[in-house]
């Protein structure tokens, strides 16, 4: 009886080192988990930020290229309804000239 029991405190004192050490992989790999899952979250919202603010910085950027369009648009316009006017009074003088000439 006594070798009985003596086998069944070894085979508990086995199963329960089995488990502890189990237990504690368990909870080595819980940690690792969760500080995993940490940094990438950190990551993430750091990248996020980052993208809020790059896209910020896109649509100033796209709204002062508009604005720099627009306004070259209407110097273009101002410069050809200036030529034209150079042209006329041109052609204005050219005909004096030569209607003085005759």
């Amino acid at each position: 009886m006594s070798e009985m029991v003596d086998e069944f405190r070894n085979e508990s004192e086995d199963s329960i080192q089995i488990l502890s050490q189990r237990i504690r992989v368990a909870e080595q790999l819980y940690s690792e988990t969760k500080d995993w899952y940490k940094k990438t979250n950190d990551k993430y919202e750091q990248d996020r930020i980052d993208n809020v603010l790059a896209f910020r910085s896109i649509k100033l950027v796209m709204a002062t290229v508009s604005d720099t369009l627009n306004v070259s648009e209407m110097l273009e316009l101002r410069f050809v309804d200036c030529c034209e006017d150079f042209m006329n009074h041109m052609s204005k003088v050219s005909c004096k000239i030569y209607f003085v000439k005759d």
